[in-house]
């Protein structure tokens, strides 16, 4: 079962030493940002495979599923990483039944647009230095406001997973 305490400690220890420290800020910004793509990734794998773990009978294709497509999946973007990974554990016909209700209700949107922007925001603080440069990252109060939009629409998914 997936929870966000841990990623909640984490930030808000990040917020404290980003609002107390300003020539440091821009650390404690892009650690945020690197801690909280981190969680997501590794939020959306425990969502695939408890529900492999609880559904699949087998052990060759719970072990199948988590070598093949768990661990050969490296990033938390929805259609290149999550939405792979759910269509190969449920099907298409399955995924798009989850995929009604969040469409409706626009979560869905929020979720891939929520994703993308973080998505290209790790990409550049994983492969950028902040020494010399005058990149900026989102506070760490932003960076939990994107983990309190995401939290609720992940758990919807690994609850609809339960149910199938």
């Amino acid at each position: 079962m997936i929870d966000s305490i841990g990623i909640t400690t984490t930030i808000d220890e990040l917020d404290v030493l980003y609002n107390s420290n300003p020539l440091q800020a821009t650390y404690f910004s892009k650690l945020a940002v690197l801690e909280l793509c981190g969680w997501l990734e590794l939020t959306m794998d425990c969502i695939v495979n408890e529900c492999a773990n609880s559904k699949l009978s087998l052990q060759s294709n719970k072990d199948f599923f988590e070598k093949k497509v768990v661990d050969s999946t490296f990033g938390f973007h929805y259609d290149q990483h999550f939405r792979p990974m759910l269509m190969k554990l449920i099907g298409l016909i399955k995924l798009e039944q989850i995929e009604s209700g969040l469409i409706t209700s626009g979560e869905l949107s929020i979720l891939e647009s929520h994703l993308g922007t973080l998505n290209q925001t790790r990409r550049r603080a994983a492969h950028t230095s902040i020494v010399g440069a005058t990149v900026t990252y989102e506070a760490p109060s932003k960076i939990r406001q994107y983990l309190n939009t995401l939290f609720p629409i992940l758990k919807k998914f690994e609850t609809a997973l339960q149910i199938i």
